[in-house]
């Protein structure tokens, strides 16, 4: 059986890995109930749902409406929405969980809009604005739909609004902010939303899980490295926190003789 970190390690080797076994793996690595191969094919059965369901309601395919439409249709009709109550809650960052709360972040549910959308027939993409997640229809730049408040259309002008109001107005809106965003920065961001949840939570051995998650993408950074380092030492585990050192010694070369030091030290706790 491949172990999750390889399988997430080997999806985001690619050049652009698909979010759904990106979003599934993580969720599988933290309750192994919730495999990749079941989590896939839920999304499978909800798009043959909603699309079924639309056809019933309206006598056409989905495939064949608006993105407006499916949006009303996953959450609207489907039920899927922000969690507002308990924004927070790591559960909204798990696949598995957003599943069967219908409860989720705007990136989870914004990357339940992609991958239900793509088996629907319509071609959405990931917009990372700060502090908020939206999508819109490839080849469409003047309108976009936030899942967290329901899938509402939004004109350019009120996403320029909507970022201001999250932000600041002294904050200048850069027209970069709703560019398309590449399917590696935003696993990363959904790990980085379970980082920040976990270390809240003070849950160290769910936190060594995201970070683990972490390392094995592509172009991690060192500050990761030290971070797993320094978890893996306050759980105990002095020899993997001394290896996370002598891997610093290559990717942070411009510090080694402090890794080289923090390794040491971490070995003379093992006596």
């Amino acid at each position: 059986m491949v172990d999750q970190f390889d399988r997430f390690a080997e999806i985001c080797s690619e050049q652009t890995p698909r979010l759904d076994s990106g979003l599934a793996v993580i969720a599988s690595a933290f309750h192994a109930e919730a495999t990749e191969a079941l989590l896939i094919q839920n999304l499978d059965d909800l798009a043959d749902q909603i699309a079924r369901e639309h056809r019933m309601s309206f006598g056409t395919d989905i495939s064949q409406g608006s993105p407006r439409e499916f949006c009303r249709a996953l959450f609207g009709v489907a039920g899927f929405q922000g969690d507002r109550a308990q924004y927070s809650n790591p559960a909204n960052s798990l696949l598995d969980q957003v599943l069967e709360r219908r409860l989720g972040l705007p990136i989870t549910l914004s990357i339940l809009g992609v991958e239900l959308g793509r088996r629907c027939g319509i071609n959405f993409v990931g917009i990372g604005m700060p502090s908020h997640f939206l999508i819109r229809e490839v080849g469409n730049e003047e309108e976009f739909y936030d899942p967290f408040s329901g899938g509402v259309a939004l004109s350019l002008s009120q996403v320029q609004l909507l970022f201001q109001s999250l932000q600041g107005p002294q904050q200048r809106f850069d027209q970069a902010y709703v560019a398309p965003t590449e399917h590696h920065l935003i696993l990363l961001r959904v790990l980085n939303n379970l980082q920040v949840a976990y270390t809240r939570l003070a849950d160290r051995q769910r936190l060594l899980i995201t970070l683990k998650l972490k390392t094995a993408m592509p172009q991690c950074q060192p500050e990761t490295f030290m971070q797993l380092a320094n978890v893996l030492g306050s759980v105990g585990d002095f020899i993997r926190a001394a290896e996370m050192h002598d891997r610093l010694c290559v990717a942070d070369p411009r510090n080694v003789a402090a890794h080289e030091q923090a390794a040491r030290e971490f070995r003379a706790r093992l006596n």
